[in-house]
């Protein structure tokens, strides 16, 4: 019974979090691509809990990933940091508004801030540290999120029913 109270879906993306952040951190060199989809799958995880698992924890967690992410795959701050915290804010402000979304709604409102906080690293990522805007990893970003959005969302709605 003890297990019960503490196994929460909250609880579960958390530790979902923590265990792709450090597959994503150590990367797998032989699969360039799964990192690139453990990557995506930080974000929507991120962008998920925040629409439907709101909690004050979040700007913490949020910063912090942001930190991570920032020093492990750039070794600069700033671009993930920036991007996590305006998204926050905006889907705080919003949130009275999203939650009378359809989760198809939802589901389309997940994928285009996928979009616009990778568009917005890039962008950020190029005015600070003058790193290029790559086009090709953009619409890559985008035929793969479009693929693996679907089915991870599914999974975190099964994760919710069953909790």
């Amino acid at each position: 019974m003890l297990l019960k109270k503490h196994l929460v879906a909250f609880n579960i993306y958390i530790f979902l979090l923590i265990i792709t952040l450090s597959i994503l951190i150590n990367g797998i060199p032989k699969f360039p691509f799964i990192n690139f989809i453990i990557y995506l799958f930080v974000h929507l995880l991120l962008i998920y809990i925040c629409i439907y698992h709101f909690k004050t924890i979040l700007y913490f967690i949020f910063f912090s990933v942001g930190i991570v992410l920032d020093l492990f795959l750039l070794n600069e701050l700033g671009p993930h940091i920036i991007t996590f915290m305006l998204l926050i804010l905006l889907l705080t402000q919003t949130k009275k508004y999203i939650i009378q979304f359809s989760s198809k709604n939802i589901f389309f409102l997940i994928v285009i801030l996928l979009l616009l906080s990778l568009i917005s690293e890039m962008f950020i990522s190029l005015i600070l540290f003058n790193y290029s805007f790559n086009i090709s990893y953009l619409i890559k970003s985008i035929y793969t999120s479009l693929l693996i959005a679907f089915p991870i969302f599914y999974f975190f709605n099964k994760i919710d029913k069953f909790l």
